[in-house]
């Protein structure tokens, strides 16, 4: 039960920014309980958040060997894995990390995460056709996985430029869930850099209060008020909005 408590509170902790809180619970839940998956791979995300990606790759390592059978752990470890490799340039390393992602998918076939981060990987390495795939096949996994969309709609806009395409995955993904932040920021993205700043203030305005945590929060409000100084600038000097994309 207290393991149990201490996991909770450190994930609020977290939340709130509270970075130093938050480790002491899982560095306590750790000494508790050094049989628990489960902390060690919370404790591993936040590692990974924090960019401490060495102290991540051990807390993955460390869940992944007291729970074989943990998909979301054992992925987790390999795209750490992949970005330690990747910063260092270590073609071998990567390489080997791609098998262990081939792997994660073909022991997990029902795990999105397996196919999403694998996703995020391709793309990273310019195999947008390849990592398009992946995300087909999250889909059919999972197919009111909003986060999946949008993260598709960003493969199309950086593969393609197809705006179009990634506004009809990003709209499907809100008429799934209403309520995903991620879908409200990145249109509203869309729509400021293509010049409809209205539209782009409207969707901030509601991706603010879908915001997890004071940091998130911050970011969106400076993205909405740069959107707004922006507006205030284009209706003083009387630019046609709709043309401001293509100036």
């Amino acid at each position: 039960m207290l393991v149990n408590a201490l996991v909770k509170r450190g994930s609020l902790y977290m939340q709130h920014e509270k970075v130093e809180d938050s480790l002491r619970d899982f560095d306590r839940a750790a000494l508790l309980d050094p049989t628990n998956s489960d902390v060690f791979h919370h404790r591993g995300q936040i590692h990974l958040l924090i960019g401490k990606v060495d102290a991540a790759m051990s807390d993955f390592k460390t869940a992944v060997e007291l729970n074989s059978n943990f998909p979301i752990a054992f992925v987790q470890r390999c795209y750490t894995d992949y970005r330690y490799a990747y910063q260092l340039g270590d073609k071998a390393k990567v390489e080997e990390v791609m098998k262990k992602f081939e792997e994660a998918i073909k022991n997990f076939p029902k795990c999105v995460e397996c196919y999403v981060l694998y996703a995020q990987v391709l793309c990273d390495q310019g195999e947008h056709e390849r990592a398009d795939s992946f995300y087909v096949k999250a889909l059919e996994v999972d197919p009111e996985n909003p986060t999946t969309l949008v993260h598709r709609a960003l493969l199309i806009l950086q593969w393609k430029g197809d705006l179009a395409q990634a506004r009809s995955y990003i709209t499907q993904a809100l008429e799934i869930d209403d309520k995903c932040e991620l879908a409200y920021e990145n249109l509203a993205t869309i729509e400021v850099q293509t010049g409809n700043l209205k539209r782009g203030v409207e969707l901030f305005d509601k991706a603010i209060p879908l915001a997890k945590t004071e940091m998130e929060m911050a970011h969106l409000f400076s993205l909405r008020d740069a959107a707004v100084a922006q507006l205030k600038i284009v209706e003083k000097m009387g630019i046609n909005i709709p043309n401001l994309g293509t100036l």
